[in-house]
């Protein structure tokens, strides 16, 4: 049909203003490996379809913290204050929002 859009690709950007869809999300975890840290655990990629009560979300950070010339000490008050940003991250801002989502007060989840 004319009108009709196909993309050739995905990318998982978080840019997208739709859900993906299961199955398309099912079928990107089995060809990646990822179903270990992204499903529950009593839950594989060939039972999700009718199994999986939420798939979880998976991120990596990249952050420069030192080089071998820094003196250990230094390495170790920077990867202290990393963990410390992390925390207050996680506790401050991310666990405020997936508590809110879950209770259905942000638009999209």
């Amino acid at each position: 049909d004319s009108g009709e859009i196909v993309p050739s690709s995905l990318s998982f950007d978080g840019g997208g203003v739709e859900r993906v869809p299961l199955e398309t999300t099912l079928k990107v975890i089995d060809q990646k490996s990822l179903a270990e840290v992204m499903l529950p655990k009593e839950v594989t990629v060939e039972t999700a379809a009718s199994d999986v009560p939420y798939i979880r979300s998976v991120f990596r950070f990249k952050r420069l913290c030192c080089t071998s010339m820094d003196a250990m000490s230094y390495q170790k008050q920077v990867l202290g204050r990393f963990s410390d940003e992390w925390e207050a991250f996680i506790t401050d801002e991310l666990i405020p929002v997936l508590s809110a989502a879950s209770n259905g007060e942000v638009e999209g989840y």
